[in-house]
């Protein structure tokens, strides 16, 4: 770590200035392969476009990676819900679809980090793809039900409400043709599970064995809440996967 990433993380503009005059490396990686504008999300000053449009005057490549994950400054801004810097890093040509490592959008990371859906509809109306999908094909929807238990109720639905006014598709599976309701009953949500359904997700969708969202919720247990809220809703408990077995 040198001194400038310190000074970044620390809020501190006029050290920033100061040690960019004296010839610090604006391109410099901490120890854990950081660039420097990674700082700025992360760092306790209040107005982080400022030091941003300091860095990125200084020279700062914006769609510079970190190397281990590795997020762009736009993901890593999105983690932090700040939306000022996200429209910041957008003006200066960031690619708001840009993918890490694993195909994580900037996207995928506002819904699993930021803990509200403000920073979600901020980049979709800023362009971002919402059937975006990582490499193991998964959606922002589908990373939604995976933090289900790190935000409230209405927090999911307003995403749910939010991903489906942009045209996305409820069901789109993963690569192992699960969709985010078998995630719902895989992780025994019951809320989730009723929300879902309730905007119209396919309650009788199989994966790629032929298994249902009541198949999943089965594998959880003898009797959850969840297979309650399925087999409530109509869920077939005769449907078979593609060895003959039912959920039951």
């Amino acid at each position: 770590v040198t001194a400038l990433h310190l000074a970044i993380s620390s809020g501190c503009l006029a050290i920033v200035q100061m040690l960019l005059s004296r010839g610090a490396s604006i391109e410099a990686l901490d120890g854990l392969g950081r660039p420097v504008l990674h700082h700025i999300a992360w760092g306790r000053d209040e107005d982080k476009t400022a030091m941003a449009r300091l860095l990125l005057d200084g020279g700062a490549n914006p769609d510079a990676a970190d190397r281990t994950a590795p997020e762009t400054s736009q993901a890593t801004a999105a983690q932090r819900d700040t939306k000022k810097l996200m429209q910041l890093y957008l003006d200066r040509g960031v690619d708001v679809n840009a993918v890490d490592g694993d195909g994580l959008t900037a996207l995928h990371y506002a819904v699993l980090y930021s803990g509200d859906a403000g920073g979600v509809e901020f980049l979709l109306e800023n362009g971002a793809e919402v059937e975006a999908q990582d490499k193991k094909g998964r959606t922002s929807l589908h990373m939604a039900v995976n933090q289900r238990s790190l935000s409230s109720d209405q927090v999911f639905r307003d995403i749910i409400s939010i991903w489906i006014g942009r045209g996305g598709n409820i069901d789109l599976p993963d690569n192992n043709g699960q969709t985010p309701l078998h995630w719902a009953a895989r992780r025994d949500l019951p809320r989730a599970i009723f929300d879902l359904i309730r905007k119209g997700a396919n309650i009788e969708a199989t994966d790629e064995i032929g298994r249902t969202p009541l198949h999943a919720a089965c594998e959880q247990g003898p009797w959850t809440d969840s297979i309650q809220v399925l087999v409530g809703s109509g869920a077939n408990i005769e449907a078979c996967d593609i060895s003959g077995l039912t959920p039951l």
